[in-house]
């Protein structure tokens, strides 16, 4: 489990993020997709696994899938 003390500088971003979570639970659709695109270091990993571990995002959803990619890939291999 990921503590805040991990998440210097990156709270609000976490906090703006959630909200875009708990708004799309309520819609028909159900799926929301995040990316988080940035350079090396700066808590893209860090954020990803707080929100996937928050009991209020993970309990809306009855699916869950935490997808991590590298700089190379093939998109027919995540798909």
């Amino acid at each position: 489990m990921i503590d805040d003390y991990n998440m210097v500088g990156i709270s609000d971003l976490f906090t703006e993020i959630k909200d875009l979570f708990g708004e799309n639970s309520s819609q028909s659709e159900g799926i929301l997709t995040v990316s988080l695109v940035g350079m090396a270091g700066i808590g893209k990993t860090t954020l990803a696994k707080k929100l996937f571990q928050d009991p209020s995002i993970f309990s809306c959803y009855t699916r869950h899938v935490f997808v991590t990619i590298g700089p190379k890939y093939r998109l027919a291999d995540i798909l």
